[in-house]
């Protein structure tokens, strides 16, 4: 009998000690949980301690909008109108207008002679224009391949005397052209000067 009561003694004593022992793992595994609550809880309170975004400054005036608001400068003052001629002077203004048409007459002529001589100028322009292009080429391939591209420097070589013989060909013809304008010019000046010869000699007469 009292081996049975130590036997049970000592069966409660463990059962206690082991029932503290899961006790005391419990409230250690409860301790995080109950504080990461309560920092949790203090987040929201940070992200309401940050300030309030800046309302947005209104954008600068444009320059138009200063402009306009700029007080408008006084329009200039407006020239006077020329007085009348006089009696006499009145009597000569055909003068002025065979001036006048004279000036038109001479333009109308020299843009006519321009439109004859466009085929000859054109000519001109297209042959210098294809002289530099082979003379680039030609020149590329003396330096690069003379060995290999010796028979297209060879045929670019004819090509070019040939358009340099023609281009002077064309620019002698240009210079004749032009000669024989500046010739035809004298003519219409002449011929423009009598005109407003004659209107003043008529003017003139009224005056008598």
């Amino acid at each position: 009998m009292k081996r049975l009561s130590l036997f049970a003694a000592a069966c409660l004593f463990a059962s206690a000690a082991v029932h503290a022992a899961d006790t005391a793992a419990a409230d250690k595994a409860q301790a995080p949980a109950a504080s990461q609550p309560a920092a949790e809880a203090q987040s929201p309170s940070v992200e309401k301690a940050k300030p309030a975004p800046k309302a947005e400054e209104p954008a600068p005036a444009k320059a138009e909008e200063k402009a306009a608001a700029a007080p408008a400068e006084a329009a200039p003052a407006k020239e006077p109108a020329p007085k009348p001629l006089g009696a006499c002077a009145a009597k000569l203004s055909p003068v002025t207008d065979a001036y006048q048409k004279a000036h038109d007459d001479f333009q109308a002529w020299l843009r006519s002679s321009s439109e004859k001589m466009a085929a000859v100028d054109e000519r001109v322009a297209k042959l210098k224009a294809k002289i530099a292009q082979d003379e680039a080429e030609l020149t590329n391939l003396r330096l690069n391949s003379p060995q290999v591209s010796a028979a297209r420097i060879s045929q670019l070589d004819a090509e070019t005397r040939n358009l340099w013989s023609q281009l002077r060909t064309e620019q002698s013809r240009q210079g004749r052209i032009c000669r024989a304008l500046a010739a035809a010019a004298a003519d219409q000046v002449r011929r423009l000067n009598r005109s407003v010869t004659d209107a003043l000699q008529k003017s003139a007469s009224r005056m008598r």
